[in-house]
């Protein structure tokens, strides 16, 4: 991480609560979905991203956010989990085993697709 970054960190760390932090990661999040998806189509970027800030408009019923997978089993690709929430049982067993979390990190390459091994 860069030093103008840190400083950002620890501005943040120090200002915001935990559930503005989880606020701030939600919105991090849809903010990659948009970036990702507008590097895989061809479609009118533009709109779709002023469609989505636009939203924000209004007073929205607070709902759940699907969020982007951080871990995948090595062992059956199609079992995922965020990092939120509980952990996954083939996530925790082989943990027992003496396994490590950064392992199952889902890597992308540079145009950010998933690399899958």
């Amino acid at each position: 991480m860069g030093a103008k970054y840190k400083k950002v960190a620890e501005a943040v760390m120090n200002d915001l609560s935990i559930m503005e932090l989880e606020d701030l990661a939600d919105l991090i999040s849809d903010i990659l979905a948009v970036k990702r998806h507008r590097d895989y189509t061809d479609e009118d970027e533009d709109d779709e991203f002023d469609d989505w800030l636009d939203d924000d408009d209004e007073e929205q019923p607070v709902t759940a956010r699907k969020v982007m997978p951080r871990y995948r089993n090595p062992l059956d690709l199609s079992q995922t989990w965020s990092g939120r929430g509980i952990k996954p049982k083939w996530l925790t067993e082989q943990m027992a085993r003496g396994r490590t979390l950064e392992e199952f990190l889902i890597k992308f390459d540079a145009d950010g697709r998933p690399i899958v091994s």
